[in-house]
C-alpha cells in the first residue's frame, strides 16, 4: 500500500484499517488536504512500489474469471464526498486494464449496494491483461480532487453478473463462493503518508 499526499501542507492523508468503520479500509484526508492510496494484491510484495507479476506461481498467475465463469468486480465502497475508485490488472508491467468506479456518497458512510464493474468495461493498455494470468490487481483510492474526504472499502471480489445482483440487494453474505480479496489486514491499524504496510491486499 502507498498514502501519498497531492496537495496542501501541513496536514494528514492516512488509511486506517478496522477502525472508525469496522471491517473496511477507510481513506481519510485532512481539511484543505488532497491525496490517494494505492492498495496492490500482488503477493508477497514487502515494498511500497506494485510487483505487476508478484501472484505469479510456477503454473502463470491467477485466472480472476475462474475458467470462464466469472465476468467482472463487485465494489462495496462509500464515500462522504465525490470520489473514484481505479481499479488496474496486470499480466505483467506492459500488459494492463484499468476500469474506474465513481463512488457512492453518503455523509454518513453508510454502505448501499454494491457496485458491479464488468470486465469488458476495462480499457487495455499493451494489448490488455489476460484474466486468466493475472500478476497483480491494484486499486487507487483517489482524493485528488477532494479534500477532507473520507472513503470506505467493504470487500472487491469476483463474480458473476447473476450473482452482483443478488448481492446488490442481499448484502455481502455469500462473497465467500467467490474469487475475493480482502481490504483488512491482520489487525486493525493507520498508514499514513510516505508509509507501506505489508499486509493490506496481499
Amino acid at each position: 500500500m502507498q498514502v501519498i499526499r497531492t496537495q496542501g501542507r501541513p496536514g494528514t492523508v492516512e488509511v486506517e484499517v478496522d477502525g472508525a468503520v469496522p471491517g473496511s479500509l477507510v481513506y481519510s484526508s485532512g481539511a484543505a488536504i488532497k491525496g490517494e492510496a494505492i492498495v496492490s494484491w500482488d503477493g508477497r510484495n514487502r515494498k511500497a512500489a506494485i510487483n505487476p507479476t508478484g501472484l505469479r506461481g510456477v503454473n502463470g498467475g491467477v485466472d480472476i474469471t475462474e475458467g470462464g465463469v466469472d465476468y467482472g468486480l463487485l465494489v462495496r465502497c462509500v464515500a462522504d464526498h465525490p470520489a473514484e475508485l481505479e481499479f488496474t490488472i496486470y499480466t505483467d508491467a506492459t500488459h494492463y486494464s484499468q476500469a474506474s468506479l465513481s463512488v457512492p456518497v453518503d455523509g454518513g458512510l453508510k454502505y448501499g449496494a454494491a457496485q458491479f464493474i464488468p470486465f469488458s468495461s476495462f480499457t487495455a493498455h499493451g494489448g490488455g491483461a489476460s484474466l486468466a494470468n493475472v500478476g497483480a490487481i491494484a486499486m487507487l483510492i483517489d482524493g485528488r480532487r477532494q479534500a477532507n474526504l473520507q472513503v470506505a472499502v467493504d470487500y472487491v471480489l469476483a463474480t458473476v453478473p447473476e450473482l452482483s445482483t443478488w448481492l446488490m440487494g442481499a448484502g455481502a453474505v455469500a462473497i465467500l463462493l467467490c474469487f475475493t480479496w480482502p481490504v483488512h489486514s491482520q489487525g486493525s491499524g493507520v498508514v499514513r503518508i510516505g508509509e507501506s504496510r505489508p499486509g493490506i491486499g496481499e
